[in-house]
Parts: C-alpha cells; structure tokens; sequence
C-alpha cells in the first residue's frame, strides 16, 4: 500500500490528465492499478482496506479512466473489475496445474463495484459502451450475502438508469 499511496498523494487529481496524456503509459498504468484492488493482504482490517481503497485506487482508477477515452483500454480494465465482483474467482495452482477457486472477500467486491461505479460517473455517457458487459454482474450482486454490497449495488443501478434515461429492471432478472 504504501508505494501506491506515495504515487498517489504526489499527483493532482485536476492535473492527472495534463500529467499522463500518452495513452500508451495510461494503460500500463491502469492495468497495474486494477491489478491492485485484489491486494488484499490477509493480516489487513476491511477499514483499513476500505479507507485506502476510497482514498486513493477509485480516484485514481476515474481520473485514469477519463484520461484513456479509448474503449480498447476500457474493456479489460472493466472486464477485470467485474471478475473481482464475483464470489469465487478461478485461480490457477502451479504445483497441481488446475483451477482452482477462490473466494472473494466483501470488500474487495465492494471496493471493485465502487470502481465500476466511478469510471462511469467520471466519464459519463461516453462510458455506457460499457453497460450492457456490467448487467450480468450487477444482477449476481443484487443477491450477495453481504447487505453492504447489495446496497452499494442498489444505488449504482440507481445512478446507471439516471445516466442512461433507461429503466434496469428488465435486464437484472
């Protein structure tokens, strides 16, 4: 956390984009960022997760986000924030070469449903290419065990039909 938290307390949000316009180190940069929301160290406290994540990664990730107005670049980050949503993720095991799964835990599905939700409010409309891949995801966490997470679900539906001027309903069942 702490190498993140340097290089993110060091950038100005406002200047980010003026700072990183070579879009090819945005999206060497972003996949790292992504890759970093399921840094969850075992010995953590969901607080302490949780505070870092809403300091730093989910700003970070909207301002980079904004910057790549590239849906080639927004595709994978996106695809790889919807997987951290999920209850289980396969893992591979280099000792047994299979898949195995893993379970996920709350907060990083928060935290990556938080990050979903924030590429969409910083980019907008523009960012809806993106909706009909985030539906599926957004119907499996309606029904996850953690109320925090459906709630947060909730109000992300919420904000996506006042974005989009379309109803979800139809496509969440």
């Amino acid at each position: 956390y702490a190498q993140i938290s340097h290089s993110a307390a060091s950038l100005p949000l406002d200047g980010i984009h003026d700072a990183f316009c070579a879009c090819q180190v945005l999206s060497e940069n972003l996949t790292s960022l992504v890759d970093s929301f399921d840094l969850f160290p075992e010995d953590a406290r969901a607080s302490e997760y949780l505070e870092f994540a809403n300091t730093y990664l989910i700003p970070l990730l909207g301002e980079y986000t904004r910057c790549c107005a590239s849906d080639e670049i927004w595709r994978p980050q996106t695809r790889k924030l919807l997987m951290m949503t999920r209850q289980e993720l396969p893992r591979e095991d280099l000792h047994k070469h299979k898949r195995k799964m893993r379970r996920t835990r709350p907060e990083v599905r928060l935290v990556a449903l938080c990050a979903v939700h924030q590429c969409f409010q910083v980019v907008a409309e523009p960012f809806l290419v993106r909706l009909p891949e985030c539906l599926p995801f957004l119907a499996e966490l309606m029904e996850d065990p953690s109320s925090e997470v459906r709630q947060r679900t909730k109000k992300t539906i919420l904000f996506l039909e006042e974005l989009s001027g379309e109803k979800m309903d139809e496509y969440l069942t």
